[in-house]
């Protein structure tokens, strides 16, 4: 809006000064959002007060998770090993494309032209009022938004293994994958995202990435518009906003939806057989990724 400026890392948060950021959960002025701070374990640390996760401000971010992707196309072959990477402006990659099977996919049209896929940025208005909407406003979405798009339909054969960034681990292992598994990290999509009315549903349960820093990888079937969220987080938000007499309900553990079946993101803690279903579904993708490795 007119006469407002956006907190520093809280996509679609607005104040008519920075020095408000603070009180909305965000980085004080002359510091830089790079991330939000996690525990020993690897769990997203929470502010009952902002009711949003503690950001992590810093004078310098060498790994900002908003760091969008410049627009970036190239031509792709259905063999494995090809890969195509967006960066940002400053030149860190924003997001990797990877084919990690031999004859991956086909035109539908069984012509023999080749293929590009492009990286897109998404608008800041779509991200805040479209369909992550909700976790900008919770604070759940840990990373800025991806469009991929083929220049041909495709009949996808074998797979393509999508990483974006996660910031808090950088190269430790360790540390990486307790970040994913604490925070149910789950990578979300919308068909389309200029649809300010449409749902997200799930793209796939997060496995940390073949890449040397911490990635969220997911195996894709479909090209969509994508986003890694802390399903924790949402969690958080929606407990602190129901009555007590909900709170049974959120808890209540569901099966998940294998990585490659679209459906909604789990709003629940994992527990119980939810959380036999997230260790089969995190297996799965492990198994992928690993393939990927040898």
């Amino acid at each position: 809006e007119p006469g407002t400026v956006e907190c520093a890392g809280m996509q679609g948060v607005c104040v008519s000064a920075v020095a408000e950021c603070v009180a909305e959960g965000g980085c004080a002025d002359g510091l830089v959002f790079c991330g939000v701070q996690h525990d020993s374990d690897g769990s997203v640390q929470w502010n009952d007060e902002t009711n949003r996760p503690v950001p992590r401000c810093v004078s310098e971010c060498k790994a900002n998770p908003n760091r969008k992707p410049e627009i970036t196309s190239k031509e792709v072959g259905a063999q494995r090993g090809a890969k195509i990477e967006a960066k940002a402006s400053d030149g860190v990659v924003a997001a990797a494309l990877q084919v990690f099977l031999d004859n991956a996919f086909r035109r539908a049209d069984n012509g023999s032209g080749a293929v590009n896929f492009t990286f897109s940025p998404v608008p800041d208005s779509l991200i805040s009022n479209g369909a992550f909407g909700e976790f900008v406003g919770s604070g759940a979405l840990l990373t800025t938004l991806i469009q991929v798009e083929p220049s041909a339909e495709l009949v996808i054969v074998g797979g393509f293994l999508l990483e974006i960034p996660i910031e808090g681990a950088g190269d430790n292992e360790t540390l990486c994958n307790m970040i994913i598994v604490e925070n149910n990290l789950q990578m979300l999509k919308v068909p389309d995202i200029t649809n300010v009315s449409a749902n997200t549903e799930l793209a796939g349960v997060c496995s940390r990435g073949p890449s040397a820093n911490c990635t969220c990888a997911v195996n894709l079937t479909h090209f969509s518009t994508y986003g890694v969220v802390a399903a924790s987080v949402v969690v958080e938000s929606d407990i602190a906003e129901e009555d007590d007499d909900d709170v049974a309900d959120l808890t209540t553990p569901i099966p998940e939806t294998s990585p490659t079946t679209s459906g909604a993101v789990s709003r629940m803690p994992m527990s119980g057989a939810g959380a036999v279903m997230h260790v089969m579904v995190m297996a799965v993708s492990a198994l992928l990724v690993s393939t990927w490795r040898q």
